[in-house]
């Protein structure tokens, strides 16, 4: 198993601050193998590495089975071992350095892209490197931290430039609640869900008026006859 080796300092603390409203708590889990990936080559900081590119399966201390996440934080290793990390929903916040248009840049991606991404390797690399593209870097695989390489997998490097040449033309999508794991050691990851609908006030009162209208007219039913019993 090839790990991604650390090159940068250690995040600042103030990266764990998260909106008003959006609640952390600590788990433990842990790197439990691959579940859509491809063994390639990828440039992290101008150093050419070998590793696997897609989805991970992640495991939570205590809870059977486990699910899949993204790593959004390529210049540190992964966890094999249970570790602490805070959990939390996915916010602007998380994002440097312009966290608002990352934010909704990540957003679109998933909405658009995480459900394909699980289909197969190629699929989940791509999305893995487009991912790391707009959360980190430049959008461009060419240029800035994170780079294809001759080397790299082509058919993942043709998915990715596919989703990020894809990304001004998408529409809203399929709406997904994103979790943030954060680890200051070691590499964080996202995962997402679909998003439950809460209908409005408003339909819940048409909802109940209706059901109320319903069984109005079931007592109601025009030629209705009831058996009556009566003392012989």
């Amino acid at each position: 198993m090839y790990r991604f080796k650390s090159f940068r300092a250690a995040i600042a603390v103030a990266l764990l601050a998260t909106t008003a409203g959006a609640q952390a708590n600590a788990v433990n889990l842990r790197y439990a193998g691959n579940d859509h990936v491809l063994p390639t080559h990828v440039a992290i900081n101008g150093v050419d590495n070998h590793i696997y590119v897609g989805s991970y399966a992640i495991q939570l201390q205590g809870q059977p089975g486990s699910f899949a996440a993204y790593c959004v934080d390529p210049f540190q290793e992964i966890n094999s071992s249970y570790l602490s990390y805070e959990r939390s929903p996915l916010v602007a916040a998380h994002l440097p350095p312009v966290e608002t248009a990352r934010f909704a840049a990540v957003s679109r991606l998933f909405a658009n892209a995480y459900a394909g991404s699980l289909a197969n390797g190629t699929k989940a690399a791509g999305f893995q490197l487009a991912l790391w593209e707009v959360w980190h870097d430049d959008g461009n695989l060419t240029t800035g931290s994170i780079r294809s390489l001759g080397s790299s997998d082509s058919g993942m490097v043709a998915e990715a430039n596919r989703l990020l040449a894809s990304m001004p033309n998408w529409s809203s999508g399929t709406p997904y609640d994103l979790t943030y794991y954060f680890n200051a050691a070691y590499q964080d990851y996202a995962s997402a869900t679909l998003a439950l609908e809460v209908p409005e006030p408003g339909t819940y009162a048409l909802l109940l008026a209706g059901l109320g209208m319903l069984g109005l007219v079931r007592r109601r039913q025009p030629g209705e006859t009831h058996a009556k019993i009566t003392a012989s």
